[in-house]
């Protein structure tokens, strides 16, 4: 008050106050609005309030009252609401004054905490130090000071008044325990250790202060433990940073020297300040800080060591235990406390850092001695000790250790010490997000889920889910189903199916058509799983029978685990049997293959008793963290709007069932928990919507019209002049209730409706924006004109002849099939629509009723194979004559198309009537006997080479490849985003092997020996591959020559993320690089799951990249860059990069492949089988279905010597389809890429097979191992019926990266060797002997032949005789007919060199009549090529020229051979003097591409084209000697 008159501001408050201009008063602000107070005898306050004193608490409890405490408020506050809130005082007002509203608490007696009357709020408490409690009421109070509407809606932050209120009753006088955790400060880091030694880091100060704050920690003490030591101040820039921050009480220590110091904490943000050494050392200083600030922001530490005697006594220590004083610690606490200190901090040195729980008997000694808060400190390692020291009189708790290594959360600890002591209630149950902007943690689309469970076909509640507690018996299902899917999703569970003792699938049925529901009980199998599924379920709850080997053939998205948990344990068998595993453990197991889990409290079901929040909490953390995402619903116990409101904030949904039966909750309050209005009447925005989702009109909702929604299942709304409105009451155009629905803020209604009579509008239209249009337009006016169409008319005779509309439908559909233009297709398309409708208005099916049926097909997992059905299949009635078209593997469909069908065939106009379920039952028994294998003839087959990828995705991987090669990580972060290998930039890209070894450690044990078993075997395989090449040297003319086998450096290895992990594909690349002895192996793979990071472990990873696509490609070879540190690479350059990938990658690979090693170019998987008739067709289908489940673009082919084993494996295909869950998928490929051929012998099927060089061969033949001899194109052989193509896929040891696409035929799969270089090195140790002589002369006569001039000078300076030499090394006139002839070599006449030159630029060798291959060696020994020659006479020769002045250039070079060509006639068909070589003239891009498809054998084209089209077997140009066109 001396204060407020030295500033004349006592008037100026009055006046405020009595104006009720907005006036916020904190702790003793309140106190000053009262005439007189004990605190301060004789001086005047405000006298505001009149003949109410502050009087100090009574001397039977704590003073100050250091500590949250419950605060309740009367009900009709404005701005005050129950909670828990921080108070340090020792006086208070005991009684309301009149005219104010209040909020009250007890410390002893019971006081006024907090008034409010009008704009004047005043608080007993420190609002800025309670939490999101203190933070919601001053925002609330600045909104309506500033003229907003306050929402009337109470807020996330009230959420827990009810239990507050309870809080309260069973805490009684008794102040609430504080749990404080400190923050020991060395060099602004946390550290810990043992009585101040052998200190570790713990981590941030801030980031540990805030992070215990959300946790629900009641003060944060910081102590910087060297600065007393150090003799300076505690660090400002923490303090600040820790004081800017938070939002509950701050004490700070260490360094206090003085009051100056005290004072500088004070200005830095500390609440309080503790001091230790300087008050043993000048007690003074205490009273001095206490006349300043106060004692309640004075602490005394006292660190106490135990003088071993009996009964025990303590002495205090000073600087950090390294100095005694002789002060007895119990006088030492009475003393402080008389001079000033008004709590103490009480650590038992002994105890400190060891965990083995606080001095008992010290804090019982020294809370008995004083009377003020005692902090317990030192030792304590579990919530035991911490009770134990609350019972034996502590008044708070501090700790660090066990907060700060994470052996328990403050909240958690909360729960337990709440059983035993009162605390404040943790913050999960007070979101500390901004009320007034609410934000969920995450998204949820529905915020409660009813819940029906069944027994004998009724709906009941059970308490404790024990079929003998049956509590609730509701009855017919159905009508209760018609309220419930208001609030969306139904969760229906069959307690019979899942006690084992019947089913009520007719009942599930039903329900499933009237509304949409998640379906669970008793679902055991994947047959029943995909039933309910295709059935219409959304989702399947799966509980006992959630294993991984059954969970993974299903949709992950579709799919909830339901963990059934008593006590924390899961419980199975209908709750009956324990399995001693707990939730948090089975999520993480299980959440690769499910999108949601149901975790039920099984405790509290059926009791009404409340939800455990902290538990959810910790949950809805763990399935919204890592790559892969679970929704969270949970059940047992919920029973309030409030609790509702709260699981909504932490993004969970909740199961309602009991509540709802009782009405404990009623469903509009449930749907409107999380709801809250941003208007000053409190009214919702509704948006009414029809069936289709067209908007009708905006309304407003209140709680009140909601809730006859809900009852009267009508469109019930609140006018702002009528009130409560039921619109179309009276008109007959009323709204029947579909759904109800939030928006994503959660500040907006959606009513869905079915609109009755004329429309929503009053002006009579459908909607208040106009009629409907469109489709829905089209269909209504056809339901008008079915009732009044003219006699006569068109439309009516559509109604009344079904052949006509069938014709009309037949005619119009034709056309739309033979239709090309987009605006052929659109009109043909509104024909088709226009009869359709048609046709649906005739027999009174709606638009509704259509999309219905789209939705039911959506949800369905089974598919059959869609072909057209047989009397409509145009590719049976004409013939395919397209070769090219019979096999699609060259350019595979994309996924999910099915090939395109011939032309349609004309058709009847007037088609006979036909019986059609007859029809129907005929076609699907012919559907059933169509041949799934497609029957090609041999010479249909396609050979020669099959491009991996299309021009397109080779542009798409080039334009991503260079964006990352030149922009590095922020490049590669945006692509990743953009394409969906991370969610956003700040999702993990790149896991260290710590991280891959922490998620081998996670999987189940059976999963880890798993992988270790296949990693051995690979291992084995290629070690042995290693063994067989070795390093060599040998001898060469003057010295010796070798070759080094080393491998490169660095590895990449990719594998795909596609739908399934492929950890197979890791241990097979990264394993691999490992035995070739690489001394770094990266994997890269996008959106990996835990089993792909434990395989990157198992196979010695340094790391994993979490990208793929053609990003991940450019990474691994052009490695990336640190920003922060450019000379420093994150994932460095790769040597080789390898591994199988879809288009992108491949094209990727290609385009890197002159910069890296690539092991090749992968296409879609191929399997060719040879099987004669001694195999087990059964065995030949199961073989082709695991080729053709890979993806649609799969090529499964079947080459047999039998015609009826053909068919036997069809029939087995079909069989074996019908139950495989990835059966839509094999068909698609089966559809689309199979093939199945017929040969006369073994010797056919080799050839056929050769032509094609597939991936992986089977041969399944009587004489297998014999037969195998005869095939020598493929990637991998797997010889006889026992070895399945999938032991290559699963690690019998050889690898699975194989050639695709026919590049067989030259190349082979990954091994050891794609690691390894062989590099050759030469040592002429004496050039001086003859061998070496000979050598250098040899030498410099090849470089004149080829007319490098260098080359010979470099080879000549090696001759003995050098100066003789010199006039030898004369340059050339340039004409290849005067090449120099050196000493004792012959000269080479360039006639000599074509011919030689053509047979190796055709790069496959031609066999002479005799069998022997023509072979030519050094063209300088043999003597010109004579056209006599039987060897060139029967060589045939394929050739591809192109036109232009290249073939003159070609025509040149055959002319200096001796054979002529020439073209002659308009029709450019040029002719050859050889009478086995075949010449075409071409186009220079169809040279390339015949060549690439194996038709021609030497062709001639530009670089240009040549790098355009991907060509392989160059002969650069420039060898040839022509003009370099």
């Amino acid at each position: 008050m001396d204060y407020l008159r030295k500033k004349n501001l006592v008037e100026t408050l009055r006046e405020r106050i009595a104006r009720d201009d907005p006036t916020f008063l904190v702790c003793v602000g309140l106190q000053i609005l009262s005439e007189n107070s004990e605190e301060s005898p004789g001086c005047k306050g405000l006298g505001v309030i009149s003949a109410v004193p502050c009087v100090r608490f009574p001397p039977a409890v704590r003073v100050p009252q250091q500590a949250w405490n419950v605060v309740t408020a009367d009900n009709g506050c404005k701005f005050l609401k129950t909670g828990n809130a921080y108070f340090s005082n020792s006086y208070c007002l005991r009684s309301i004054p009149l005219g104010w509203r209040a909020a009250t608490s007890e410390h002893g007696v019971l006081f006024v905490s907090a008034l409010e009357r009008g704009k004047v709020l005043a608080t007993q408490f420190h609002p800025e130090l309670s939490g999101s409690y203190g933070l919601a009421l001053m925002k609330s109070w600045i909104i309506s000071s500033l003229g907003l509407h306050v929402p009337p809606t109470p807020s996330p932050f009230y959420a827990n008044a009810e239990a507050v209120k309870r809080q309260r009753i069973s805490v009684g006088r008794e102040m609430l325990h504080r749990v404080i955790p400190c923050l020991d400060v060395r060099d602004g880091r946390v550290v810990k250790g043992v009585k101040f030694s052998g200190l570790q880091d713990a981590g941030d100060p801030v980031q540990l202060a805030l992070e215990y704050e959300r946790q629900g920690a009641d003060e944060i003490v910081m102590l910087d433990i060297t600065a007393t030591n150090e003799k300076r101040q505690a660090a400002m820039e923490t303090v600040s940073a820790l004081s800017a921050c938070l939002s509950i009480p701050l004490t700070v220590g260490g360094g206090v020297r003085s009051l100056e110091d005290a004072k500088t904490l004070l200005q830095a943000g500390a609440d309080k300040v503790a001091i230790n050494t300087a008050a043993v050392r000048h007690p003074e200083l205490l009273k001095e800080l206490s006349t300043y600030c106060g004692s309640n922001c004075v602490v005394i530490a006292i660190d106490a060591v135990q003088i071993w005697s009996e009964p025990p006594e303590w002495e205090v220590v000073i600087s950090a235990g390294k100095e005694k004083t002789g002060i007895d610690v119990v006088e030492w606490a009475r003393t402080a406390v008389q001079m000033g200190a008004g709590e103490i901090l009480l650590t038992s040195f002994d105890r400190d850092g060891t965990k083995s729980g606080y001095d008992l008997k010290l804090l019982q000694a020294v809370s008995s001695a004083v009377n003020v808060p005692v902090i317990a400190s030192g030792g304590a390692s579990s919530a035991e000790h911490m009770v134990d020291a609350l019972k034996a009189g502590a008044d708070a708790v501090l700790a660090a250790s066990i907060f700060h290594y994470g052996e328990m959360s403050v909240e958690e600890l909360k729960r337990i010490l709440g059983k035993s002591v009162p605390v404040r209630i943790p913050v999960s149950y007070e979101d500390a997000r901004d009320p007034w902007s609410p934000k969920r943690e995450h998204q949820t689309t529905q915020c409660v889920i009813p819940s029906i469970d069944l027994i004998n076909g009724h709906a009941v509640q059970l308490v404790g889910g024990d079929p003998e507690k049956l509590k609730i018996d509701a009855g017919d299902p159905i009508p209760i189903a018609h309220r419930f899917r208001l609030a969306g999703e139904i969760a229906v569970i069959d307690l019979d199916a899942a006690l084992s003792r019947g089913s009520n699938e007719t009942v599930i049925r039903k329900l499933l058509s009237e509304a949409p529901c998640r379906v669970g009980g008793g679902i055991r199998s994947v047959e029943r799983a995909r039933q309910y599924l295709d059935w219409g379920a959304q989702r399947v709850i799966i509980g006992t029978a959630a294993k991984p080997e059954l969970l993974k053939q299903l949709p992950r998205d579709r799919v909830i685990v339901a963990l059934d948990a008593r006590h924390g344990e899961v419980v199975v068998d209908g709750w009956q049997t324990k399995t001693g595993r707990g939730v948090a453990e089975l999520i993480e197991e299980l959440k690769p293959y499910a999108g949601g889990f149901l975790v039920t409290f099984v405790e509290r079901e059926g009791l009404m008793q409340g939800i455990d929040l902290s538990a959810v909490r910790r949950l809805a953390k763990l399935c919204n963290e890592g790559e892969l995402t679970s929704r969270l619903c949970v059940a047992g116990g919920i029973t309030t709007v409030e609790e509702v409101r709260a699981l909504d904030q932490l993004g969970v949904e909740g199961q309602v069932g009991m509540a709802l039966y009782s009405g404990r909750l009623t469903l509009a309050d449930a749907l409107l928990a999380p709801v809250t209005s941003e208007r000053a009447d409190g009214l919702m925005p509704t948006v009414v919507v029809d069936q289709q989702e067209r908007c009708l009109g905006l309304v407003y909702s209140s709680p009140e019209s909601v809730a006859a929604s809900v009852e009267s299942l009508r469109g019930v709304y609140w006018s702002r002049k009528r009130g409560l409105w039921q619109k179309g009451l009276t008109s007959g155009n009323y709204q029947e209730l579909l759904a109800i629905r939030t928006d994503c803020d959660r500040d907006a209604l959606q009513f869905v409706v079915r609109q009755q009579g004329v429309g929503f509008c009053h002006l009579e239209t459908y909607s208040c924006f106009g009629q409907r249009r469109g489709i829905a337009g089209l269909m209504h006016t056809l339901e008008e004109r079915r009732l009044s169409a003219p006699v006569g008319s068109y439309t009516k005779r559509l109604y009344e002849d079904p052949v006509f509309l069938k014709s009309k439908l037949i005619e119009e559909a034709h056309e739309l099939g033979d239709a090309a233009t987009k605006a052929e297709v659109a009109a043909e398309a509104a024909d088709v629509l226009y009869f359709a409708l048609v046709a649906c208005a005739r027999t009174g099916v709606s638009i509704t009723d259509i999309e219905r049926v789209f939705d039911q097909r959506a949800l369905k997992v089974s598919r059959r194979p869609g072909n057209a059905k047989p009397q409509h299949d145009q590719s049976k009635l004409q013939p395919a004559t397209n070769v090219a078209a019979a096999v699609h593997a060259a350019q595979p469909p994309p996924p999910n198309k099915q090939a395109e069908p011939c032309a349609a065939a004309p058709c009847s106009s007037a088609p006979a009537a036909v019986n059609t379920n007859e029809a129907k039952v005929d076609a699907e028994q012919e559907e059933d006997s169509t041949p799934l294998l497609r029957r090609l003839r041999p010479q249909e087959v396609p050979r020669g080479r099959r491009m991996a990828f299309d021009e397109r995705s080779a542009a798409i991987a080039q334009k991503i490849v260079k964006e990352v090669q030149s922009g590095g990580l922020d490049a590669l972060v945006e692509t990743a985003v953009r394409l969906g290998d991370l969610a956003s930039p700040q999702d993990k890209l790149f896991y260290s092997p710590q991280e891959l070894e922490k998620a081998f450690r996670a999987l189940d044990r059976d999963t880890r020996q798993l992988l270790r078993r296949t990693a051995d075997r690979i291992k084995a395989f290629a070690e042995s591959q290693r063994n067989s090449l070795q390093s060599m040297r040998t001898s060469v003319p003057g010295g010796r020559a070798g070759h080094l086998v080393t491998p490169v450096p660095v590895a990449g290895c990719y594998a795909p993320g596609g739908r399934y992990p492929l950890p197979s594909s890791v241990l097979m690349t990264a394993l691999t690089a490992r035995v070739a002895g690489c001394a770094s192996v990266w994997v890269a793979s996008p959106r990996p799951q835990p089993v792909t990071l434990a395989a990157a472990h198992v196979a010695g990873a340094d790391g994993l990249l979490a990208v793929g696509g053609a990003q991940a490609i450019a990474a691994l070879a052009y490695g990336i860059r640190d920003p922060d540190s450019p000379d420093r690479y994150l994932l460095p350059a790769c040597d080789a990069v390898v591994g199988p990938g879809n288009r992108f990658v491949t094209a990727a690979k290609q385009l890197v492949a002159g910069t890296v090693q690539i092991e090749g170019l992968a296409g879609p998987s191929e399997l060719l089988v040879v099987a004669d008739e001694s195999a087990d067709p059964a065995v030949v289908a199961a073989d082709l279905i695991a080729q053709a489940e890979h993806d649609p673009c799969a090529v499964p082919i079947l080459i047999s010597l039998s015609a009826e084993l053909v068919d036997r494996v069809d029939a087995q295909l079909r069989a074996q389809l019908r139950v495989l869950p990835t059966a839509d998928t094999a068909r698609l490929a089966l559809a689309n890429n199979s093939a199945a051929v017929v040969v006369s012998t073994i010797r056919d099927a080799a050839d056929l097979a050769d032509l094609y060089a597939p991936e992986h061969l089977e041969v399944q033949t009587r004489d297998a191992h014999e037969d195998a001899k005869l095939f020598q194109h493929f990637g991998a052989l797997f010889i006889g019926a026992g070895a399945a193509e999938v032991f290559g896929d699963y690690g019998a040891g050889p690898n699975h990266t194989l050639p695709t696409g026919g590049t067989a035929r030259s190349t082979g799969g990954l091994s050891v060797l794609t690691f390894l270089r062989v590099r050759t090195f030469i040592e002429i140790e004496d050039v001086a002997t003859p061998a070496a002589q000979l050598l250098t002369r040899d030498a410099a006569a090849l470089a004149m032949l080829e007319g490098l001039h260098g080359h010979a000078a470099s080879a000549n300076r090696r001759l003995r005789d050098v100066d003789s030499l010199q006039q030898d090394e004369l340059t050339s006139s340039g004409s290849n007919s005067d090449l120099l002839a050196l000493p004792g070599t012959t000269p080479c006449s360039p006639a000599a060199v074509p011919s030689a030159g053509i047979a190796a630029s055709a790069g496959s060798p031609r066999e002479r009549a005799d069998g022997t291959n023509l072979v030519l060696t050094d063209p300088c020994s043999l003597p010109p090529p004579s056209l006599s020659d039987p060897a060139l006479l029967s060589a045939s020769m394929r050739l591809a020229i192109a036109k232009g002045r290249m073939f003159d250039n070609v025509a040149a070079l055959l002319r200096e051979a001796g054979v002529n060509m020439s073209v002659g006639g308009r029709n450019l068909r040029p002719t050859i003097d050889m009478p086995n070589w075949d010449i075409k003239l071409l186009k220079p891009r169809n040279v390339v591409e015949m060549l690439q498809l194996g038709t021609r054998d030497v062709g001639f084209a530009g670089t240009d084209l040549l790098e355009e089209l991907s060509a392989t077997n160059v002969v650069p140009y420039f060898n040839t000697k022509l003009d370099p066109v």
